[in-house]
């Protein structure tokens, strides 16, 4: 990974909370208790925060959708997790990729921590490993991955014996994998590549050549890593095999970590 300085994380929090129904706050503030030493409950981002501090990162982007002042007046500038947050606001975009993309005017050279606001799990220090894996300088990206207990709504990793990524399936019917991701660290060439990538398919998307029948869907994060090993990027994985997380996004799994 060349030329990596100042890491900085992405924090993506533009979306609906449609499968919630009508949260009582945005999906990404909602009190939640999942560490057994927790006397209360937390705003479910701030184990993130948390996670990313600890990881030696010192400022962030939290990227919004119009609407939802809720997550700053919690958050707040960060300095009481050890961060610079900052905020950009996205009107509706066509996808994660794309709201995160808001961000790469801002980036410049540095490495990106990516991670998502509604989603926990464990070891808290998962990032500070995928930060000691991409400083061996082998690949552009290098993705947690964790034990999948519902592979139909996740990204499935297939990984080789080296912790390289052979490929990644999206939310498959049936599947023999076992690992998702749901953290990444990447390079800057990833960062001006997923830029490049997405304004080709947007450019498709509006005079008709996407989605093709090998794609029906608007672009995932999947969608854009796999692109890029296409174009010869390496990708790798640290397994926490040990490790668990939990997405918050539906009513069930809010409720198992709901006090």
């Amino acid at each position: 990974m060349s030329g990596a300085a100042d890491p900085v994380a992405l924090i993506p929090a533009a979306g609906l909370a449609k499968r919630l129904g009508r949260p009582a706050a945005s999906k990404e503030i909602l009190p939640v208790r999942f560490d057994p030493d927790d006397v209360e409950a937390r705003p479910v981002c701030e184990y993130l925060l948390d996670s990313l501090s600890a990881a030696g990162v010192r400022r962030a982007f939290v990227i919004l959708r119009m609407g939802k002042w809720d997550i700053p007046e919690v958050l707040g500038n960060g300095d009481r997790f050890g961060l610079r947050l900052a905020y950009l606001v996205t009107d509706a975009t066509p996808g994660t990729p794309y709201t995160l993309d808001q961000a790469s005017p801002l980036i410049g050279n540095g490495v990106v921590l990516l991670g998502f606001p509604d989603i926990l799990y464990h070891p808290r220090d998962a990032f500070g490993a995928l930060l000691r894996r991409t400083r061996d300088g082998r690949a552009e990206v290098v993705l947690g991955l964790f034990p999948a207990e519902d592979p139909c709504r996740m990204d499935m990793v297939d990984i080789d014996a080296d912790g390289r990524v052979r490929d990644i399936v999206i939310k498959p019917e049936t599947t023999t994998l076992t690992l998702t991701w749901v953290l990444a660290v990447w390079s800057p060439e990833f960062t001006r590549f997923m830029h490049d990538y997405l304004g080709s398919v947007l450019a498709a998307v509006t005079d008709g050549r996407y989605p093709d029948p090998d794609s029906p869907h608007e672009p995932y994060m999947g969608d854009v890593i796999r692109a890029a090993m296409a174009k010869g990027m390496r990708v790798e994985g640290v397994v926490f095999q040990g490790g668990n997380c939990v997405d918050i996004g539906t009513p069930e799994d809010l409720d198992r970590v709901t006090p």
